[in-house]
């Protein structure tokens, strides 16, 4: 690739980094707290390509080629290089969905989350409201004796996207678990049984409804994933957020 080339990719990626960093964009691949180092990584990356772009397009105008040479021509194999780049620009892939959560495994050990969810629940239940709870938070607190208890009688509410299942009132209530960045993300999965409707994969949908201890304990089919007996189902646009991050 000429110089040219080169500042000009440079420039690209900059671009991408710049919009990832400063949208909901970036949710789709990194947790929040990376944004600051990504918006950083794209000025960084712009400002080295003004560096090899301006000088080298000053000199360019200053000065023509003698008649019968030519200026290096562009590298066509290098450009393909910029095409992944072009396609996240101008497309942007979504976020990962029942596809992946199909061929990831729930049966990984979670990563140690500093949540109080029996805390979070009695809280909740003074103000008579049924409580937001990541799923994450949910499978963890399932498989607590105490918390189980608690789950078993205070409804909540749970979010995510809808994996099919052979059962016809029956689907796995999916969220991935994001550590750093969407290449670790873990599929955290609840069985979902209901007498709703069941709406299509990657739906994304909220729940209410209490942990169905007996159900769980019974179920060996469910990849170790809780059982959630639904009292109400809401289909919902995905959230900006849709991967939970550990706190």
């Amino acid at each position: 690739m000429t110089r040219t080339d080169r500042g000009l990719l440079c420039g690209l990626v900059g671009a991408f980094a710049l919009q990832t960093g400063l949208t909901n964009g970036l949710y789709r691949y990194l947790r929040p707290s990376m944004r600051p180092w990504v918006v950083l990584a794209g000025i960084g990356l712009a400002t080295i390509a003004l560096v090899v772009l301006v000088p080298e397009l000053a000199r360019r105008m200053r000065r023509r080629p003698p008649t019968g040479a030519h200026e290096h021509p562009v590298s066509r194999i290098g450009w393909f290089l910029a095409l992944p780049v072009c396609v996240a620009v101008t497309i942007g892939p979504p976020a990962l969905g029942a596809f992946a959560a199909g061929r990831g495994s729930t049966l990984r050990d979670l990563p140690e989350i500093d949540f109080d969810l029996d805390a979070y629940l009695t809280a909740a239940s003074f103000g008579g409201q049924v409580p937001d709870v990541r799923v994450v938070d949910f499978v963890v607190g399932a498989e607590d004796d105490e918390t189980a208890a608690t789950l078993a009688v205070q409804p909540v509410r749970l979010t995510g996207f809808v994996v099919k299942s052979d059962h016809p009132h029956e689907f796995r209530l999916v969220r991935f678990l994001v550590s750093c960045c969407a290449g670790d993300a873990l599929p955290t999965a609840v069985v979902v049984r209901t007498d709703a409707a069941i709406p299509p994969e990657d739906t994304w949908v909220t729940v209410s409804g209490t942990l169905d201890r007996a159900a769980t304990a019974a179920d060996t089919e469910s990849f170790a994933a809780p059982v959630f007996r639904a009292d109400e189902l809401d289909r919902i646009e995905a959230p900006d957020k849709p991967y939970e991050f550990p706190t």
